[in-house]
């Protein structure tokens, strides 16, 4: 059963295949035999029919008039094999202009990668049946050269340019005129080695002997293309004005308008292909492409309804650009739908391609990437990809979503001569579109004021070695006295990179130079803005990074500008760049965790998030002011996964105006999870003001399963209150109410309030634990300490060197012990302070120790 639908699916993509080759080559055929078809012909075709479908059909071939012939033949011919329709009686029933497929063009290196329409070639199993027929025709009759030409057409359809040469040569020693032979042996030249400047004289004769020949036309023009000609706007504007509803021609031109920049141009060349071939397989996508820079030129082609049709009819043409389109207007739901769709259809090497997150990682990030394997790799690359989340609390990751859409820019446009890219698709990925282009063959000048300011600033670096970048104008200065003076201009840099690039011949005034091409990039945004050069030294379309000239006496200048340095030391502070355009301003976000024991094997983890009064837009009501707050909490593990959530809407209140920027809004948000590493993110904004601030943070929650002595984390507070009554909420712990303080930051003579816990206090044989605190503060010579309020009895306040030590001793009848404290550190404004606090266990056989810190800092 699977070996008969094996079977089923290969004769249905042989099928597929013989009808897209009929698509491209065969036109509307005449309803009548033409002259050549003679009574041998028709003979040979009776047998041939009887060969293939039996002698039925046959007799009923030899009983139709010559008139209904035609018809019987191409409908036979077209179901048993287009190519011998194509190739022979195509050419008997009126069509007299043979070619090859477009797909003859493409393969190989014989043309750029641009330029290609991925042209499906014809089946090889129909190309060999098809020259078993002509050799059979050949054996009735030698000196058949329709068949003879149709067997070198089939030839050169296999690549096999030598052979087929020699069957067309053969054909026009019996007859110089037939075109058809003149023009295959033009096509076998092309495709053989030194051979395409004989293959342009034999176009030029064929179009020379009927100006009617459009495959001929078409195929000059591809042959200049093969040369890689620079003047192919005159070649291809030849044949779309000779033949205006050419299928492909304005395709090829339209190309050749974008390879050179002129994008405007490249539009109208594309539009028309569009309009004059509806079905041509890449025109739509590639004017979809040119759209795309035209819009980073601020003009619009497609909408974004005209991409989404288009999208549902190639899917992996154009779901890429209609995730761009809604990644541009913000719509970023949709715009990873689009992009979603687009990974699950395409193979999974090029999938590979866009997962791929080596060149955003950091040196550090890389070295751990690079030594992990399978799910450790994809946990790893899911948090990479939270931990970039400009907007980490919603379900959509924009950045990722930009990074597939540079990696589909990079692979369409930069892949010419280097798969997948060449080094422009490295940098375009690293820090996207630059904000200045320009090229070898079209020089761009500087408009933009922060790109010039850039330019200016490398001018000056550069200084006296501008000549080595474009050469000086000498002027020679005549005196009114007779004598003269020769003065050396500053060379004309503008729209050149300033980097020396090699010249291979004369150096053009515009400091273009022979057979290299190079490409210029200004990014205005990253650090003080860069400029990054590109080149294609061997004229193969892979651009790298070019080198500084070895002999130059500003060596050590170029190296220190060289693209390639230039770039490492970028990527050495910030490995990618990209700016996510949040709705509103920023305002400040403080925050804060500390971990407890939890129930069972679990740890409580509680974040602490403040926002300053003066930051929120209030109203007043009565004697207090309001403000709406909107807050988001997620946490995700190690994995990436989200693991909690949770929100807020609220109307915050203050008993009266402030404008100390030390006065917070206080929330908390408390979880319980499991011992581990995990990513918290948090995004507060002001609905009011439309300000807003997002805050990601990696936290690592301890364990405090084993049996030793253990101390939680240490809160800071702004107050600590004893309940009088039990009461519920989400600052009360037991009996006191803990405000947090998230800043860290006290007013000078403000009282430091902490709160911790000490777990696993060892009780002796009448149920007392006894135990020692020490609080250590550090940071400044003058500071001092005194405790202000505690549990226990106070042991002393001693000096040490590093700092103020404040010990007390408590005792009681619990193993976990909640303790707070208010320490008075006295210190001078602006001191950063660090407060640490060590727990002896008086009880136990060792006496053990442990001990946390905390930092702290006086404000101004």
């Amino acid at each position: 059963m699977c070996n008969d639908k094996r079977k089923i699916r290969s004769i249905c993509e042989r099928i597929f295949i013989a009808c897209a080759f009929a698509m491209i080559c065969v036109p509307v055929w005449a309803d009548r035999l033409q002259e050549s078809f003679d009574a041998r012909a028709d003979s040979l075709a009776a047998v041939i029919v009887a060969e293939r479908a039996g002698p039925d059909s046959a007799a009923v071939y030899r009983a139709l008039p010559r008139e209904e012939k035609a018809q019987f033949l191409i409908d036979f011919w077209q179901r048993h094999n287009p190519v011998v329709l194509e190739f022979y009686y195509g050419y008997h029933s009126g069509r007299r202009y043979l070619t090859v497929s477009d797909a003859f063009f493409e393969r190989g290196r014989l043309i750029p990668q641009r330029y290609k329409t991925r042209a499906t070639p014809p089946d090889p199993a129909l190309l060999d049946n098809a020259v078993a027929l002509f050799e059979r025709m050949l054996q009735d009759d030698a000196n058949d050269r329709l068949a003879l030409c149709a067997l070198g057409y089939c030839l050169l359809e296999q690549h096999k340019g030598v052979e087929a040469e020699r069957i067309f040569v053969r054909v026009l020693e019996k007859d110089r005129r037939f075109l058809i032979a003149r023009h295959g042996r033009a096509l076998a030249c092309l495709i053989q080695k030194k051979q395409v400047r004989r293959a342009l004289d034999l176009f030029q004769d064929t179009v020379s002997l009927d100006s009617k020949y459009e495959a001929a036309y078409y195929n000059l023009a591809m042959c200049h293309l093969a040369m890689r000609s620079v003047d192919m706007d005159h070649h291809f504007s030849n044949v779309v004005k000779r033949f205006p509803q050419h299928r492909d021609a304005y395709f090829k031109l339209g190309v050749f308008y974008e390879s050179l920049y002129y994008f405007e141009k490249a539009v109208k060349a594309l539009s028309k292909q569009v309009a004059v071939n509806p079905a041509h397989s890449v025109a739509r996508g590639r004017l979809a492409r040119v759209a795309m820079e035209l819009k980073y030129l601020k003009q619009e082609l497609h909408t974004t309804t005209e991409l989404r049709d288009l999208a549902q009819k190639d899917p992996e043409r154009y779901l890429p650009l209609l995730g761009a389109q809604y990644l541009e207007s913000g719509a970023y739901e949709q715009a990873e739908a689009s992009f979603s769709q687009f990974l699950s259809i395409i193979p999974q090497n090029e999938r590979l391609l866009y997962e791929d997150v080596t060149l955003l990682l950091s040196a550090t990030e890389f070295e751990t990437f690079r030594m992990i394997r399978g799910d450790e790799k994809r946990a790893f690359t899911n948090l990479f990809w939270r931990k970039i989340d400009p907007t980490p609390t919603t379900p959509v990751n924009e950045r990722r979503l930009e990074h597939y859409r540079r990696v589909n820019y990079a692979i369409q446009n930069f892949s010419e001569g280097r798969i997948p890219f060449d080094a422009r698709g490295d940098v375009y990925i690293r820090f996207g579109h630059p904000d200045h282009r320009s090229w070898s063959d079209h020089l761009v000048f500087e408009t933009n004021p922060k790109v010039i300011r850039i330019k200016n600033r490398l001018m000056d670096l550069a200084g006296r070695a501008l000549h080595e970048i474009a050469p000086t104008t000498s002027l020679q200065v005549e005196s009114s006295l007779g004598a003269s003076t020769v003065m050396k201009v500053t060379p004309e840099v503008r729209g050149l990179p300033i980097f020396p690039l090699p010249h291979q011949g004369a150096l053009f005034r515009d400091g273009a130079s022979l057979n290299y091409k190079w490409e210029s990039w200004i990014y205005a945004h990253i650090g003080e803005g860069i400029e990054v050069t590109f080149l294609d030294a061997l004229g193969n379309f892979d651009f790298q990074f070019p080198q500084p000239p070895v002999d130059s006496p500003n060596r050590l200048l170029w190296l220190h500008l060289a693209p390639e340095t230039v770039v490492a030391r970028v990527v050495n502070r910030t490995p990618s760049v990209y700016r996510y355009p949040y709705p509103g301003d920023p305002m400040p976000l403080l925050m804060s965790v500390a971990d407890f024991k939890g129930n069972e094997r679990d740890t409580r983890l509680d974040a602490f998030i403040g926002i300053p009064w003066t930051a929120l837009k209030t109203q007043k009501r009565g004697t207090q002011i309001e403000a709406s707050v909107k807050r988001m909490w997620v946490l995700y593990d190690a994995q990436g996964i989200e693991i909690a959530r949770d929100s807020l809407n609220t109307r915050a209140t203050q008993r009266e105006a402030v404008d100390d920027p030390g006065v917070l809004w206080v929330d908390q948000v408390t979880t319980e999870v499991k011992p581990g590493h995990y990513l918290m993110a948090v995004r507060v904004t002001d609905p009011a003001s439309g300000k807003l601030q997002i805050h990601r943070q990696l936290v690592d929650v301890e364990a405090y399963i084993a049996p030793t002595l253990m101390v939680s984390d240490l809160v800071v507070a702004g107050k600590i209150a004893t309940m009088e009554a039990r009461a519920e909420g989400k600052f009360i712990r037991d009996d006191l109410e803990v405000f947090p303080l998230p800043s860290h930051t006290f007013a000078p003579e403000q009282p430091v309030y902490l709160y911790y816990e000490v777990y696993n206090l060892f009780r002796d044989d009448t149920g007392q634990t006894h135990y020692r605190v020490d609080y250590a503060v550090r940071g400044s010579k003058n500071a001092g300490a005194r405790l202000l309020k505690g549990i226990g009895t106070l042991l002393g306040i001693s000096e040490k060197q590093e700092g103020v030590q404040v010990s007390y001793e408590h005792r009681g009848n619990t193993e976990t012990e909640p303790v707070y404290v208010a320490l008075n550190v006295a210190a001078k404004p602006g001191q950063k302070l660090t407060i640490g606090v060590t727990v002896t266990d008086l009880n136990r056989p060792g006496i053990p120790t442990a001990t946390k810190d905390v930092w702290v800092e006086i404000g101004k």
